[in-house]
């Protein structure tokens, strides 16, 4: 096996693996510390990157158990969020206000949708993901994202239609089709 160019190599696999958007499955997320006693990693983070210090009590944490603790701290309330960030009215969350009259029916679903610049697609869905699905999967039983590809052209080539039709049927995609 090759051995690391240097420390930087290490910390840099490290923050990029952390940051990952697929962080779950694929990678591991980052804690300063273990608190053996409570049971539970001190300043975990995960999805974003880090800046990766050389204490001896840095630890990479398994995606499982960071994500175990994650979930039970945000229904232990540990990450109440802005007291107030003024979205939604209100004691938005708990009741809302409709039509201007106080309603004791909490907000139950959340729908966005976006378009995004084919050139700087990955580094705003990378920004999507950390900004607004990481805080909805903290307290939202199913997340959802869907991703839909519209493209227009005065006439898409058989090699393209090949090529496109191929990779889509590959990559899973529901349902593809050029059309008129």
């Amino acid at each position: 096996m090759p051995r690391l160019a240097g420390c930087g190599v290490l910390v840099a696999a490290i923050s990029d693996g952390v940051a990952s958007i697929s962080w779950q499955t694929d990678t591991s997320a980052y804690a300063e510390s273990y608190d053996e006693e409570a049971d539970r990693y001190l300043g975990l983070q995960a999805g974003q990157h880090v800046e990766v210090t050389r204490s001896r009590e840095v630890v990479l944490v398994c995606s499982e158990r960071a994500w175990a603790q994650i979930e039970a701290e945000s229904k232990e309330g540990d990450d109440p969020g802005p007291p107030d960030d003024g979205i939604g009215g209100e004691g938005a969350g708990t009741g809302t206000v409709v039509n201007g009259e106080p309603s004791e029916k909490p907000l139950t679903r959340f729908y966005g949708q976006i378009e995004l610049d084919s050139v700087r697609a990955i580094r705003d869905l990378d920004s999507i993901l950390k900004e607004v699905v990481s805080h909805l999967r903290r307290v939202g039983n199913k997340v959802t994202i869907s991703v839909e590809v519209n493209a227009e052209a005065d006439g898409f080539d058989a090699h393209t239609m090949r090529v496109v039709s191929e990779n889509a049927h590959q990559l899973g995609f529901i349902s593809h089709e050029f059309e008129e």
